[in-house]
């Protein structure tokens, strides 16, 4: 487990990790440690990957969930789009 100066979990891009659950208990203590929240913002599970990209994503292990996933902090991230259209309902 990496750890900044200040002994807090740190991340970053392009980090390995051998199980989905360790993962998750990077995260989770990250988002303790740094009063955060993050969500799954884009996943590619191993299954859809495999007809993607093929035999690459065949010789990865079961104990990984996904092929590839990108968190987000709740507020930040992705631009909200309105699907709005400014008409409501009458009764």
């Amino acid at each position: 487990m990496q750890e900044t100066d200040t002994g807090k979990v740190r991340l970053a891009v392009g980090d390995r990790f051998r199980s989905f659950d360790e993962l998750e208990a990077r995260i989770t203590q990250y988002s303790e440690e740094n009063c955060v929240q993050l969500w799954k913002r884009d996943a590619r599970t191993i299954a859809a990957a495999n007809n993607r990209v093929g035999k690459l994503a065949s010789k990865m292990s079961e104990g990984l969930k996904y092929y590839q996933i990108r968190y987000c902090c709740i507020h930040g991230g992705a631009k909200f789009v309105s699907t709005n259209k400014g008409a409501r309902e009458s009764s």
